[in-house]
């Protein structure tokens, strides 16, 4: 064991920024400590008809870090315990005080008048403003925290500022007094966030709402600043509603813009806006009682059989065509949201429908009048070829809608309609389940459009920490979207053996929804594990929310670097990862039992992981440390490379030094294993390049065998404790139970 003073100096030799040793992405998530903070909020309904947060720093650190000479986004929800009635919305205030190095740029859903502003002796200012009327449910507060956030407030700081810069507090005024709790957290001055865009790899944003609608701004390029935030992150995609003038800002920082669903066009069937409906194109079902009463009644009422939509009736002509025409408006597709599951089962069961399906099936219509409907369900005469019956009939709204989609959004550029579907659809849980519900989603799943579409969008697994009720430890939770996208990747080119019929993968990890949310390095793995997996793209879901501030711009622009690095690798190269093998030491964590209940392979799945490729001469191997409370040593073994001498060395340029004469190892040596280290909660992508062909650069920092080996003997007690302690965490901890989306 080294001296302390030695311990130090190893430790001085291998810099957390460069090895990621402990690291774990800048935010401490202590989840007793956001059930506590959660708890503060809603005991102050005793104090106070209105409780009011920011919903990221208020259940983390009490920080937000703002990228200097960037924008930032706080967010805040609010809610109270009256009926909506009783709030006179004009007398409402929103009261946010800015310490004088940051300075307000612009907000949303607030009156068009300048917000009042009082400055303070120590410079920092209080706005006061107004909201705006009409400017939907979230402008008043309801029951339930708001999914709205009205209060969007777009901030900055000059370039060069660094530190703490002062508390940021948010209260709700009525008539001139104080109705709420005030949250307050610290502003954090840090450096800005920047990184390469991948040229073929999209990486993006949705935003859940208009992160465009200033409705007051005291700079008047606020939609521009905000816009070259997202180039300066690489962001190639937002999904968004907006204004000919943010789709200008977008494209010129390289930003691609895609619709956010238009509420009439959405989930299958629902199709036009329903009270104009003619009845001949009603959705006609005989069991609207099976589930939620209510809930089944919304849908069916707003569904069109789906014959009215792909023989485009007059009211799908003269009223939903100019829908679709509306919602892309200067887009570049459209996506939306596509949960056609209420319908499962209780499919349309209109005359025409009938008729269709006696086609189909080859009987006469007065034939299939007498069996209709009691002989299409399951267990009878037809209660298999209806499934496919309805599915075929499905995908022909799908291909409709897309066919007007790609005419109003750019023609052969446009990405057409991106459904937002399950993504247990894509996956083998779908096919290991003919029974039960994955016989029900056979009426709608994507088999007979996925290959007509540019993009399918498969939402979840939404791995995220639940702020209400948090669990103090739980090692799935950043697994799953790996588990997910191994899955899905594998099932999707099965299926779609043909790679010109098979659709390409849009991920869609979570960030922050409702009372999910992710810490940041969690979100940087998960678009990671889809990138790694061969997907094409991801989007955040939801980005900038809740007070998501620098530490989840870093983690995003992280991801999207290694993505603009390593994507000719990734979607040119050759899959090699049969061939490659990482082998923790043991003084690691054991295998994560069950990762998901969806993915049965996730058994007994390691939190170390690689993906590796072969391009050329080279090989990546990128590997994932999803243990959360420490780092990874490792040996990695790279299998049937050709006879001659190989550099090692990282995505930041650090030469993992052999015993040849420059530092080299011969392929025996890699077949046999080096040993490395990947951070806590952390990827790494390692480089093995021919020293035929390759040089490292002059100066680079060099790692040798004898100091990874001495600061795993610093480190080795803690690790050995670390992995005891959540070995007999896990063993205690109930197995999952999942639904098709969240994990949590």
């Amino acid at each position: 064991m080294l001296s302390p003073a030695r311990a130090e100096s190893v430790r001085g030799e291998c810099a957390e920024d460069t090895f990621g040793i402990d690291a774990r992405g800048g935010v401490t998530f202590d989840l007793q400590e956001m059930c506590r903070r959660t708890a503060r909020i809603s005991d102050s309904a005793d104090e106070f008809p209105v409780q009011i947060t920011c919903p990221v720093p208020d259940r983390t650190d009490s920080r937000f870090e703002l990228p200097a000479g960037q924008c930032a986004y706080l967010w805040f929800k609010w809610r109270s315990g009256r009926p909506v009635k009783e709030w006179d919305q004009s007398l409402l205030r929103f009261s946010l005080t800015l310490p004088s190095k940051v300075e307000y740029l612009a907000s949303r859903l607030t009156a068009p008048s300048a917000p009042e502003t009082i400055v303070a002796a120590d410079g920092s200012r209080q706005y006061r403003f107004k909201l705006r009327k009409g400017g939907g449910p979230g402008t008043v507060p309801r029951t339930a925290f708001n999914s709205s956030d009205p209060f969007g407030v777009l901030v900055r700081t000059a370039i060069g500022v660094r530190g703490t810069l002062g508390k940021a507090r948010v209260h709700i005024e009525y008539d001139g007094r104080r109705i709420s709790n005030e949250t307050a957290f610290e502003i954090i001055a840090v450096d800005p966030v920047r990184c390469a865009a991948p040229k073929r790899y999209m990486n993006g944003v949705i935003t859940g709402s208009d992160i465009f609608d200033f409705t007051h701004s005291a700079v008047t390029n606020a939609t521009e600043i905000f816009a070259g935030l997202l180039g300066d992150m690489g962001v190639r995609w937002v999904i968004a509603n907006g204004s000919t003038r943010s789709f200008a800002a977008l494209r010129s920082n390289g930003v691609r813009h895609i619709a956010r669903n238009d509420p009439l066009i959405i989930n299958g069937f629902a199709i036009g806006e329903w009270r104009h409906r003619p009845a001949e194109d009603r959705y006609v079902t005989d069991n609207p009682l099976e589930g939620p009463l209510e809930y089944l009644k919304y849908w069916i009422n707003r569904a069109t059989c789906p014959i009215a939509v792909y023989t485009e009736s007059k009211h799908f002509r003269e009223y939903v065509v100019p829908l679709i025409k509306n919602a892309c408006k200067g887009a570049d597709g459209l996506w939306e949201n596509w949960e056609p599951y209420y319908y499962a089962g209780k499919g349309c069961m209109c005359v025409r429908c009938r008729r269709a399906f006696a086609e189909f099936v080859g009987v006469s219509d007065e034939e299939m009048a007498r069996d209709w409907p009691k002989e299409i369900k399951r267990g009878r005469r037809w209660g298999d070829r209806i499934l496919d019956f309805r599915a075929r009939e499905h995908s022909r709204i799908v291909r409709t809608i897309d066919r007007y989609v790609r005419e109003f959004s750019g023609g052969e550029s446009s990405c057409g309609l991106i459904p937002a579907i399950a993504w247990i659809e894509n996956g083998s849980w779908y096919h290991a389940n003919s029974r039960g519900l994955a016989r029900y989603v056979d009426e709608v799943c994507p088999r007979f459009y996925a290959g007509d579409l540019k993009w399918l969008n498969p939402w979840g697994p939404y791995a995220g920490l639940k702020g209400a009720r948090p669990k103090p430890y739980e090692k799935r939770v950043p697994l799953v979207s790996f588990a997910a996208a191994d899955d899905v990747r594998r099932t999707v080119e099965r299926d779609y053996p043909d790679p010109v019929r098979r659709p390409r993968l849009m991920a869609f990890p979570l960030g922050y929804f409702g009372n999910y949310l992710s810490r940041p390095e969690t979100l940087s793995m998960a678009l990671d594990s889809f990138f790694f997996n061969r997907w094409e793209a991801s989007v955040v879901y939801y980005m900038f929310r809740g007070g998501m501030d620098a530490r989840y711009m870093r983690a995003f622009a992280a991801a999207n670097g290694r993505a603009a690095k390593y994507e000719d690798f990734v979607l040119d190269g050759l899959d090699v990862t049969s061939r490659t093998a990482v082998v923790p030491v043991k003084e690691y964590a054991r295998s994560c039992r069950l990762a998901s209940a969806y993915v049965p392979a996730s058994t007994n799945m390691s939190t170390l992981q690689v993906r590796a490729y072969e391009l050329g001469a080279s090989r990546i191997a990128a590997v994932f440390n999803f243990w959360e409370k420490g780092e990874a040593f490792f040996d990695l073994r790279v299998k049937e490379l050709p006879v001659g001498d190989y550099f090692v060395t990282d995505e930041d340029g650090t030469v993992y030094s052999g015993g040849g004469a420059a530092g080299t190892w011969t392929a025996r040596e890699l077949d046999g294993g080096i040993r490395l280290v990947v951070g806590a909660a952390r990827t790494k992508v390692f480089e093995i390049r021919s020293a035929a062909k390759f040089r490292p650069v002059a100066g680079s920092l060099r790692m040798t065998p004898e100091k990874l080996a001495a600061l795993f003997a610093v480190r080795r007690e803690a690790l050995a404790s670390l992995a005891e302690a959540d070995a007999a965490e896990e063993a205690a901890a109930p197995l999952p139970k999942e639904d098709a989306g969240r994990v949590l």
